[in-house]
């Protein structure tokens, strides 16, 4: 037969999801031909039409859609490529492989529906091909696998001349017949199938997955590993299953169990799996819950014959490796009630579970945006609402600190989560932690915060702030602190007060409190509550400032938002659960942190935390009324009389005072202003009375004394000398004794080595005693012409030869000096012969 080159001479239109191959077949049926003659024809030697369902060029579809009158596209959506591009299919068959890594497509097989096939003359939809379909929605049925004639997939079509075959309902498979080789020509339209009920669950499985075909879902993978663990958990635990495992078994299978537990080529088994799947799948409802808990007690079970609360988390994901990762975070959400607490942060299996999957570099970004302990506002939530020491509070705080960098963390051991105090935090935890209910509000609240870190981070960068910042290298301006204190009316404090003040600053710039030795862990907690709001506004202000002499430009104190977290019932209290007015009402009267806990019914360590978190602390105490005085008047040293009468006597020692009072220096200047004695007015400060160029001279080339300097210019020697130290004016050892021969007039300059004796003590006496021990016998007979011991001639010696660096006498008889010593010597009688007629013209 021959046609007209430019198309065919019959245009036969596909049906609606008619399969390629089933088109060509019938194409050829009614053009009388075989599908390999209308191949040629249309320029495509060499294919097999069956081959056709898995793919076709696109020069061979453009050819094929011209000839034959049809749209290009709509031939492309005929072959299974169209569904391996949507993910569906993971591969198409290669080199006769026709198994895919997890559903099988029918490829050149197909199940069918004998009602379908009799309604439209023999014509295959491509539906059919597909590994999920195992319905006919039209008839209420499910797909038939096999053909009753010869017992085997019924194959479709033949490459042969068709003959009297006018239809292509008829198996075309090659079986064995009188030791012939013949086709089977079985008709499909007389078998068998077995119908559903119209409002049964396989019916709804099947629109289901064809609704997830629609939208190219790639929620089909793990319906599939579903549904092959579905029928093995029915070939393992047959008599174990729920109620609605049994319900799907009664209407696909008549109530039989699958005799594979692996296979889903057969419908039966296929609707079976894919109910069951579809039903474990949804999170929401109690079936769903129950048929996957089902499927993970029965895999337990058959793993290991121990109970479930036996099984790492490990050998629970075991049988999972291939699950898709919404399947393993339902395995690892089942198991986390009975994992260890560390455990369940690493697998996050109290919220967003899911494998550990963040490196040494992931957690040690999240270690630079979290303090040295939890924030104040997170610890409220999840302290317990019982008596607690605060030394466990901070432990408590600490380890929740480094919790939270195990969340998703693939090792269990950082350097930069591990503190030093580990055994300390370990019982901080186990004498908070109440109950599982407690450790579950926990663990959830620490990876929640983890996940949301690493999203959207934080807009301060604590491991700098570590860095830079220590009690030693923080700066605070105790200038403005006592103008703050003078305009307020405060008591500026002492050592202690200020000890504190530096305490607080740090924490603010560290976001958590300061380490301090364990007798000022109560000044600390009281000062938390009772430092004025004035003052805790100046403290920010004062970290403001240490910020910004590194330059960096960060808020002094910021706390995760409530949104970042959805638990609702904390063990503790959330900030936004205390009313605010009546906690100012509550501190206003100026109560103890213990009864404003008992009136709110919380904790001390709870109130502390909320005025932590919030800023809103105790209120300074008002100003006395005038006139109201002391309830108590005061006795002893301090009594007002006894302070008027040494004052007037100028014998007022306030130092002396306090130590014989035993009290503070600040009570006794409280003793002096409620007496009405004026405070002594500042001295001067002596930078206006001598400068440092005359310091310098005076000290260093003159070399006089501290003491001599004080005394001409009347100035206080001790002030001097701190004066002195505070200029970098290096303070000599023997600084108190002055050079004898600076103050004479016409002064001359003195050599080195007489420079350094002009500072010894009785440098004169020594230097008249050594210019007459030349010519002596000896040292004793040159002590007994002198008048004096031998020892102490000797020491004095020794101690001018020390001084000078040089040795003066030569130990010979006669005692001679040596040549450095005698210049010496020369320079010594000059010295004192200008000193005796000074003396003498002063006389």
């Amino acid at each position: 037969m021959t046609w007209a080159t430019d198309r065919l001479p019959i245009v036969l239109p596909p049906l609606p999801g008619e399969s390629l191959d089933s088109w060509i077949e019938a194409y050829a049926r009614r053009l009388r031909t075989s599908s390999t003659g209308l191949l040629r024809f249309l320029g495509l030697p060499g294919i097999a039409a069956r081959r056709l369902v898995f793919r076709l060029e696109e020069g061979d579809l453009k050819a094929l859609a011209r000839l034959a009158d049809a749209d290009a596209s709509e031939l492309d959506r005929m072959t299974l490529r169209s569904v391996a591009r949507s993910d569906l299919l993971p591969q198409l068959p290669q080199s006769g492989d026709e198994t895919a890594p997890v559903w099988r497509h029918l490829g050149r097989h197909s199940r069918f529906c004998p009602h379908c096939l009799a309604d439209n003359g023999g014509r295959w939809p491509l539906a059919w091909r597909l590994p999920f379909s195992f319905a006919c929605q039209q008839h209420q049925c499910l797909l038939v696998d096999h053909c009753p004639g010869c017992r085997d997939r019924p194959q479709l079509f033949t490459n042969q001349q068709l003959g009297r075959s006018t239809s292509g309902a008829h198996c075309m498979r090659l079986v064995l017949r009188d030791g012939r080789k013949t086709a089977c020509r079985h008709d499909l339209t007389q078998t068998p199938a077995q119908p559903l009920p119209p409002d049964g669950t396989a019916l709804a499985s099947q629109q289901h997955l064809g609704a997830l075909v629609q939208t190219g879902s790639p929620a089909l993978h793990h319906l599939y590993f579903l549904s092959r663990r579905c029928l093995r958990s029915l070939m393992l635990s047959p008599r174990t299953e729920p109620e609605a495992v049994r319900l799907a078994l009664r209407e696909c299978n008549g109530g039989l169990l699958p005799d594979s537990p692996h296979d889903l080529a057969d419908a039966g088994r296929l609707a079976i799996g894919t109910t069951l799947a579809i039903w474990a799948s949804d999170t929401a409802s109690t079936t769903g819950k129950a048929v996957f808990e089902w499927l993970i007690r029965t895999d337990q079970a058959h793993r290991l014959n121990v109970s479930a609360t036996n099984l790492s988390i490990d050998q629970r994901l075991l049988s999972w490796g291939r699950a898709s990762p919404e399947i393993v975070s339902r395995v690892i959400a089942d198991a986390d009630q009975d994992l260890p607490l560390d455990t369940r942060l690493r697998y996050r299996s109290a919220a967003h579970p899911r494998r550990p999957d963040l490196t040494d570099a992931d957690i040690r970004k999240r270690a630079d945006k979290i303090p040295a302990a939890l924030w104040p506002s997170w610890t409220l939530r999840l302290l317990p609402n019982t008596r607690i020491d605060p030394r466990t509070v901070d432990g408590f705080r600490r380890g929740c600190r480094s919790k939270l960098l195990l969340a998703g963390a693939k090792s269990q051991h950082h350097p930069w989560a591990q503190p030093s105090n580990r055994l300390i935090i370990k019982m901080a935890f186990r004498r908070v932690i109440a109950s599982p209910e407690h450790e579950t509000a926990i663990v959830s609240c620490l990876t929640q915060l983890a996940s949301h870190l690493d999203d959207e981070g934080s807009p301060i960068d604590y491991g700098r702030r570590r860095h830079l910042f220590t009690s030693e290298s923080i700066t605070l301006n105790l200038d403005e602190y006592t103008q703050l204190c003078r305009r307020q009316g405060w008591a500026r404090g002492g050592t202690g007060r200020i000890h504190m003040l530096r305490w607080m600053l740090l924490s603010f710039l560290l976001g958590t409190h300061a380490d301090l030795p364990p007798r000022n862990i109560h000044a600390r907690d009281e000062f938390r509550y009772q430092v004025p709001p004035l003052m805790r506004g100046f403290l920010l202000e004062q970290a403001a400032t240490n910020l910004a002499a590194h330059r960096i430009d960060e808020p002094v104190l910021w706390e995760p938002p409530t949104e970042w977290c959805d638990w609702t019932d904390w063990p503790g209290a959330a900030p936004e659960q205390i009313s605010d007015s009546d906690f100012d009402t509550l501190i206003a009267d100026r109560t103890s942190a213990e009864e404003t806990a008992a009136a709110l019914g919380l904790t001390t360590e709870h109130v502390r935390l909320y005025c932590d978190a919030t800023g809103t602390t105790q209120p300074p105490p008002r100003a006395a009324s005038p006139g109201l005085g002391r309830r108590r008047p005061r006795r002893g040293m301090l009594d007002p009389g006894f302070l008027r009468t040494a004052h007037s006597s100028g014998t007022l020692n306030q130092s002396l005072i306090a130590r014989t009072a035993d009290c503070s220096l600040s009570t006794v200047q409280n003793a002096l202003e409620e007496a009405g004695i004026p405070a002594t007015p500042r001295p001067e400060p002596l930078s206006l009375r001598i400068t440092r160029e005359e310091l310098e001279q005076a000290y260093l080339h003159r070399r006089l004394s501290i003491p001599d300097i004080a005394e001409q210019f009347g100035l206080d020697r001790h002030r001097l000398n701190l004066l002195a130290k505070k200029w970098g004016i290096e303070i000599r050892p023997n600084s108190a004794t002055s050079n004898p021969f600076a103050l004479l007039p016409d002064a001359p300059a003195l050599s080195a080595s007489m420079a350094a004796i002009s500072n010894v003590r009785n440098c004169v006496e020594r230097l008249r005693r050594l210019v007459r021990l030349p010519g002596q016998r000896n040292l004793c007979a040159a002590a007994r012409s002198l008048g004096t011991l031998p020892a102490t001639l000797t020491h004095q010696l020794h101690a001018l030869e020390k001084a000078a660096g040089i040795q003066l006498i030569e130990r010979t008889s006669p005692l001679a000096a040596t040549p450095a010593g005698t210049a010496l010597v020369h320079e010594a009688e000059h010295l004192l012969n200008l000193l005796d007629a000074a003396q003498s013209s002063v006389t």
